[in-house]
């Protein structure tokens, strides 16, 4: 089961995983494994650039695990960018360097 370690990671920077009940936190590991699997990324100067396709009912998908992932780390920034007229969705996380190593950590990323 994929879980935020981000306290395991950084010391001044510490994820609340404890902020969610038993049924958000299931709820939370399904949107993040949906959301972070199987994706294109980009790196960016202070993160990362997730890029899924321009569906509606993804977009609502995107929006509901930011809920969550604000939540439990709220020192990544999030900026989502969405248009009727582009192809896909773009979900940028960013942060800190010591953010940014964590990304590249807890989402495998090159």
């Amino acid at each position: 089961m994929a879980e935020c370690n981000c306290c395991k990671r950084l010391s001044n920077v510490v994820c609340n995983i404890g902020s969610y009940n038993a049924e958000e936190r299931n709820h939370y590991v399904e949107l993040r494994r949906e959301l972070t699997e199987n994706r294109s990324v980009e790196e960016i100067p202070f993160g990362y650039t997730f890029i899924y396709p321009n569906q509606s009912s993804l977009l609502l998908r995107i929006a509901e695990w930011i809920s969550y992932e604000n939540r439990c780390c709220p020192f990544i920034r999030f900026s989502l960018y969405v248009s009727g007229e582009a192809d896909s969705i773009r979900l940028e996380l960013t942060g800190s360097k010591e953010v940014k190593n964590l990304l590249k950590k807890e989402f495998h990323l090159p």
